[in-house]
């Protein structure tokens, strides 16, 4: 292993449940104890993407965060990666495709491993360690913000629906979507995903009042505040927030907006995601 000053971007690697798992690390200068941003990518992505997509790797050696991006499974591991037929994907606990096609992938125990293994390898926070995730690695962020809330100061899905109620104790949770996202529309309804299949969506508030309820939480927010194209929603002591970003697709908002428009919409900067979640997290330690 080099150090961090002569290969910024690594590779790690990690068998679990006999299968060899991998991911991208992005080590910041100094000696540590660093905060941890694990980075989880969407359906049919990768971690190099997830990195450039969102800069990621940028924000975390310019503000001295361990940046953490791994890979999800395909559903045949026999073949390569690919978009549209073999797409590495979460088991989020969700029944949309294509996550249904890797329920028998424990991806909560990897993660799980995976953050014991870096904490081995390189001086971490263990009070500072926050998850976020773009779509499918959005469902897996809400996921694991329940099933491992005790390694988590707060999470940050990005257009993503919770297949779960939320934990107790609550887990700060900011939460981000665009008003025109064709794949996770704000309103439900049915989708037509990439994988040739036709998918019931709930509304967005109806997946957040489960998530904010599961936590203790009154179902519907506190307060609405409305500045421009963005309005925050946000829940009683700040434990939650959502954001709805007008105009935006199904892109990370202000990143590279590397989705094929066709499928995802519209791409926005109104919002750089990144940076605003950064903020946010440095608010929180466990």
């Amino acid at each position: 292993m080099t150090s961090s000053r002569e290969t910024p971007t690594e590779e790690l690697t990690l068998t679990v449940d006999g299968r060899l798992r991998r991911a991208k690390v992005v080590v910041p200068d100094g000696r540590g104890p660093w905060p941890l941003v694990l980075m989880l990518h969407g359906a049919g992505g990768h971690p190099e993407w997830a990195l450039d997509e969102t800069r990621w790797d940028r924000y975390g050696r310019r503000h001295g965060y361990f940046v953490l991006a791994p890979e999800a499974t395909r559903p045949d591991p026999q073949s390569p990666a690919r978009f549209y037929t073999n797409p590495p994907v979460w088991n989020d606990g969700s029944a949309f495709p294509p996550a249904r096609n890797v329920r028998s992938v424990d991806d909560v125990k990897f993660l799980d491993s995976l953050l014991d293994e870096v904490a081995r390898r390189w001086r971490i926070d263990g009070q500072r360690i926050f998850a976020t995730g773009f779509s499918n690695g959005a469902g897996m962020t809400f996921r694991i913000g329940r099933e491992l809330r005790h390694r988590f100061a707060a999470i940050a899905p990005i257009a993503g629906h919770p297949p779960v109620a939320g934990p107790r104790p609550p887990l700060p949770t900011l939460f981000m979507i665009g008003t025109q996202d064709p794949l996770i529309p704000v309103g439900g309804g049915t989708v037509a995903t990439p994988w040739a299949e036709a998918v019931e969506r709930p509304p967005v508030m109806e997946s957040l009042a489960r998530w904010a309820e599961g936590m203790g939480l009154p179902r519907e927010p506190s307060q609405v505040l409305t500045a421009g194209p963005i309005r925050r929603d946000i829940w009683p002591s700040g434990w939650m927030e959502a954001w709805f970003i007008e105009g935006l697709g199904h892109h990370w908002p202000g990143g590279k907006a590397g989705l094929n428009r066709r499928i995802a919409g519209p791409a926005s900067n109104v919002v750089d995601a990144t940076r605003a979640l950064g903020e946010f997290f440095d608010r929180f330690r466990r």
